[in-house]
């Protein structure tokens, strides 16, 4: 049985190499970085794709690149890096949005199936939820 690379660990490290990512952006050469990134030997891009946060971060980032290189810009050292800091920044902040997104979508799903379970007390549910943690206590 084949070795789960892609894990809630691995995600942010695949997510943040794709964000700050420039130059040509292909599969093969994103799966190659990301087996370097992960100690892995190699990593095909099939591992990748079946994730559909990656296969989406993707396709923006490859879309954001495109829109890049059709914009040229000031040759200044500082102002390269600062657009590119921009550039990552401006695609970790979408990938977020994305994210938040998706999170929000969930809930709603969430809550209209626990409207539909007969006998479920919603008030008990939510007291229950909304409960606070046990203290930690620590040396």
């Amino acid at each position: 049985m084949p070795r789960t690379v892609v894990t809630e660990k691995t995600m942010p490290l695949i997510l943040h190499e794709l964000d700050k990512w420039s130059g040509k952006l292909t599969w093969n050469l994103f799966s190659d970085r990301v087996a370097k990134i992960l100690n892995e030997e190699s990593l095909s891009y099939h591992a990748l794709i079946k994730y559909e946060v990656i296969k989406e971060a993707f396709t923006l980032r490859k879309k954001a690149l495109k829109e890049v290189k059709e914009n040229t810009g000031p040759t200044d050292a500082t102002v390269e890096m600062l657009l590119k800091e921009n550039e990552v920044l401006r695609a970790k902040n979408a990938q977020l949005e994305r994210q938040v997104t998706n999170l929000q979508q969930q809930f709603i799903h969430w809550q209209a199936n626990l409207h539909k379970m007969p006998h479920v007390d919603i008030v008990a549910l939510d007291s229950k939820l909304n409960a606070p943690l046990p203290e930690v206590k620590r040396r």
